[in-house]
């Protein structure tokens, strides 16, 4: 019998360490940001809370009205804007398009960072305030995901909040995430490197490509998508780093502190597409019930993406609703 367990764990000993190296004799994607050749001609970077942020200013040619502040939604990038924020610009309104940190082209290497929108709307605000636009108020639009975090803004700064646009994604509005067993045992496995490789190995191999991501849109816009889409989305998943990048960001959330939202003074927007597979439209009403105060817009036929697939009904909206205040 122990001479069994003695080859058991002999076993066990050199799978382990085979599975400890084979990681990195497997191709993995090495390139890195380079902040000295900017992915988009209005990219800047800047470093908040030790971490690298990618963001983009898009400056109106015509007199300033305002500002916009566009946040996007889990996987996506500035890239899920470029329907739209031009469009705003040539409006008349300064437009900052951001990053999260694990998306986009922000840091991707985190350390126990976290990823909760409380977090994230503290640091989009210190990083308003590093551009100089302390005393300014901004329109806030979140999609999705970064519809919370545009939520925790307005809570943590009602006073420069001019207007709130949540974006298919009311649904996780103050909540906080939960940890389970697994999302424990996933995030002590975060702490062996060779784990962490082994997710960037996997996720290069099999889920970062374009036709994965082209499958990926055709369900979030419940209609095909074109492979220009699939393509930009794809870009910033080919840095170094972003497949343990998602993972990290999913599971770093900490229990962000409750909000007082009785001082928000701006009007709340709920845009929504009446063909959402990922977030129904219930979700919304949900939220609505919370806040009655909340005005809803249906965006007919648009899936969990309207301001990609319908950015003329999106941005007429937004555009009317601004200059109606």
């Amino acid at each position: 019998m122990k001479k069994w367990l003695r080859r058991i764990g002999r076993f066990i000993g050199i799978l382990f360490l085979i599975l400890s190296i084979l990681p990195y004799i497997l191709p993995v994607n090495k390139q890195q940001v380079d902040t000295n050749k900017p992915p988009f001609e209005e990219s800047r970077f800047t470093k908040i809370d030790e971490k690298l942020w990618h963001y983009r200013v898009f400056e109106p040619d015509t007199p300033q009205k305002g500002n916009i502040v566009l946040i996007h939604g889990f996987s996506g990038s500035t890239f899920s804007w470029r329907n739209n924020q031009q469009v705003f610009a040539d409006s008349g309104y300064r437009v900052i398009v951001i990053d999260l940190p694990a998306f986009g082209f922000s840091e991707k290497n985190h350390n126990n960072f976290d990823h909760s929108p409380y977090a994230h709307a503290n640091n989009i605000w210190r990083l308003l305030d590093t551009l100089g636009y302390k005393n300014e108020s901004f329109s806030l639009v979140g999609h999705s995901m970064g519809a919370a975090t545009t939520w925790s803004m307005a809570g943590l700064r009602p006073d420069k909040t001019s207007n709130l646009f949540l974006v298919d994604g009311a649904g996780s509005m103050g909540s906080n995430q939960k940890s389970g067993w697994g999302s424990a045992i996933l995030v002590f496995c975060l702490k062996y490197p060779p784990f962490l490789r082994w997710i960037d190995v996997i996720a290069g191999a099999f889920y970062f490509k374009q036709a994965k991501f082209k499958e990926l849109l055709n369900s979030a816009y419940s209609q095909t998508a074109d492979s220009v889409a699939a393509a930009g989305y794809l870009q910033p998943f080919m840095l170094k780093n972003s497949g343990r990048a998602v993972i990290e960001g999913f599971l770093y959330n900490k229990t962000s502190p409750k909000l007082d939202y009785s001082k928000l003074k701006a009007p709340v927007h709920l845009l929504w597409g009446t063909a959402d597979k990922w977030v129904p439209i219930s979700v919304a009403e949900d939220f609505q019930k919370k806040y009655p105060l909340a005005k809803m817009q249906h965006i007919e036929g648009a899936g969990h993406c309207p301001m990609e697939t319908h950015a003329i009904e999106f941005n007429t909206y937004v555009l009317l609703s601004l200059l109606k205040q």
